[in-house]
């Protein structure tokens, strides 16, 4: 017996062509929505075993480069999400932003980790203020200041004109804005992507300021962003 095979008409598949269209725009959609969450990763939990990649949140990504600056180190879980919870709520309740991450940083130096380490240098004098701007160019960009660069910054932590938070803040936003000279800024990025990788990765229960200040460290390129993602597969899975 012959089989027929049925054709749509050239008036069927002009009716059926919008809906298709319109069916897989929907389709894509709801898979966009369902991922991000109104911009965001609403299901992303720090800290946990994973080995996909997913991205941070503007709070997110400002908090840990204050923790890369400031203490030379990835967040751990916990602390990430705590400081970007408050940096949301405080832009959530009408906050100006800029303000809100001021007032972020400020609180981060007065913690004992920091207080202990760059913090112990004494913003108000010479020799301390020039101590800090020499710890927190590497710390964000991997390299010495210069002797413009210390001449300056140590001469607005004297003068009271700028704390140290704030100069992290400034340094980096500085580096963001400078299109003539983009290698502290791409440096930088592979410093946060390194950090991000560690905070999704490593547990709580398995962070060490050790091993977060390694994760950071060194990083400078493509070359020694993946040898931080290896090393923090390693605390990961040790």
């Amino acid at each position: 017996m012959m089989s027929l095979v049925l054709k749509p008409s050239l008036d069927m598949r002009r009716f059926f062509k919008p809906v298709l269209i319109l069916f897989t725009m929907v389709a894509c959609q709801l898979s966009y929505a369902g991922v991000w969450g109104e911009g965001k990763w609403g299901t992303m939990k720090w800290g946990v075993e994973s080995d996909v990649e997913v991205s941070a949140t503007t709070s997110e990504i400002q908090v840990t480069e204050a923790y890369i600056g400031l203490l030379g180190r990835a967040p751990d879980p916990a602390g990430l999400a705590y400081w970007a919870r408050q940096l949301d709520g405080a832009i959530a309740t009408g906050e100006n932003a800029a303000v809100a991450l001021k007032k972020l940083t400020n609180d981060i130096t007065l913690s004992a980790e920091w207080v202990s380490g760059i913090g112990a240098n004494n913003a108000s004098t010479q020799v301390g203020a020039e101590a800090i701007v020499s710890a927190m160019y590497p710390n964000l960009f991997g390299r010495a200041a210069t002797t413009a660069d210390t001449a300056y910054w140590s001469t607005e932590l004297v003068a009271g004109t700028t704390t140290a938070s704030e100069m992290a803040v400034q340094l980096i936003q500085g580096a963001k804005a400078n299109t003539a000279n983009l290698t502290d800024a791409q440096i930088l990025g592979f410093k946060e992507d390194a950090a991000t990788y560690y905070v999704q990765n490593v547990p709580q229960a398995k962070f060490t300021r050790s091993s977060a200040n390694d994760a950071v460290k060194d990083v400078i390129d493509a070359e020694s962003l993946a040898a931080s993602k290896a090393a923090t597969d390693i605390v990961k899975s040790g």
